[in-house]
């Protein structure tokens, strides 16, 4: 692990932030598994703080913090590019970004075929400006992108602001990843560009997953706007405007009908009908129920996703009750909601 941390150290070094996003550094890192975490100049015990992958406040400053099972398996170049988005979700919070989704909300999407299926084409648009030579068609093909989604968003505005902001909060941090991946090695980066254009071109098996979809379709936005040489830049922390908010606000909305996609109709049964079958197979197992209210003030957006008023987290949650008191639950956990917003509980059920 030390190896792989000092590893990742040099590669920082070359990199510059700069030129990323103005005024953007570097802030700390830690890599940690499930005993110790690894610093620059030592290690320790893991402890509750290091849960995910992600950027957090360590002894009042912001460290990016990442999970590594085997370090013989990582790629020091890849790692690096995600340990710089997560020193750029430092970087947001130090410039007190506030356009943060609801990652609870989020997880009532609805189960909408025609919406998704607008959703598609607007990841097809948006991956077909990559595969175009010609400028001008790039920037038709984006305006095209921006009138669909527009559309969309006229259909499911509450839920689909949600979006846009995981869209500016995870798509820029990833944007800054590639970024520093390119620097790094541009055949790992041409790999990772390729790999995103499949998983918006046709449907991915994650497609519904609203948040996970946000770092493909907010990095990919982001890339096709320098392709166009269309200005994104903002002053982070000053700006209450998502990232497709700012860039859209002169393109007119273009109405148009479109149909159900009958793969995606399939895609959102399967979906649902694998729901079903861990939330009954998981209550099948006879686990301990407790009665509790309680607000969910702690959570993995990655691994958790509803059904009916359950909420089904697989690694951890983190719950305040009314007492005041903090009760850390490790996965898997079913928690039944008591709010449309899913940010309040009424009880759990949890193996024994």
């Amino acid at each position: 692990m030390k190896e792989l941390y000092s590893k990742i150290y040099h590669n920082l070094q070359k990199i510059d932030f700069e030129s990323i996003w103005h005024v953007f550094s570097p802030c700390e890192f830690a890599l940690y598994d499930e005993h110790k975490v690894y610093f620059l100049d030592g290690t320790q015990s893991v402890d509750n703080r290091f849960l995910g992958n992600t950027s957090i406040l360590y002894n009042g400053k912001p460290l990016a913090i990442w999970k590594v099972t085997n370090p013989k398996l990582q790629n020091p170049i890849l790692l690096t590019a995600k340990i710089v988005h997560e020193m750029f979700h430092s970087f947001q919070k130090e410039q007190h970004e506030e356009r943060f989704p609801d990652g609870l909300m989020m997880l009532s999407y609805p189960d909408d075929a025609v919406i998704h299926t607008i959703r598609q084409e607007e990841n097809k648009l948006l991956a077909s400006i990559f595969l175009e030579s010609d400028t001008s068609k790039k920037e038709a093909i984006l305006q095209s992108f921006i009138q669909l989604r527009k559309y969309r968003a006229e259909k499911e505005t509450n839920i689909i602001k949600q979006e846009f902001w995981a869209e500016t909060i995870e798509g820029m941090a990833e944007y800054a990843g590639c970024m520093a991946l390119k620097q790094l090695s541009p055949d790992h980066y041409y790999q990772v560009i390729q790999n995103n254009i499949n998983i918006l071109a046709e449907p991915a098996p994650f497609c519904f997953d609203i948040r996970k979809m946000s770092y493909y379709t907010g990095s990919m936005l982001c890339l096709a706007l320098s392709e166009t040489d269309t200005s994104f830049y903002h002053e982070i922390g000053k700006e209450s405007l998502s990232l497709f908010e700012l860039i859209s606000r002169e393109v007119p909305l273009k109405y148009t009908s479109i149909q159900p996609s009958p793969i995606l109709v399939r895609m959102l049964e399967e979906n649902h009908r694998q729901k079903e079958e861990i939330l009954s197979s998981f209550l099948h197992t006879n686990p301990n129920y407790t009665s509790v209210q309680a607000s969910i003030c702690g959570y993995d957006p990655m691994n958790m996703w509803k059904l009916g008023d359950y909420l089904f987290c697989s690694h951890f949650v983190l719950l305040e009750c009314d007492s005041g008191t903090e009760k850390f639950l490790k996965g898997p956990v079913a928690l039944l909601v008591s709010d449309s917003c899913n940010h309040q509980i009424k009880g759990y059920f949890q193996r024994k």
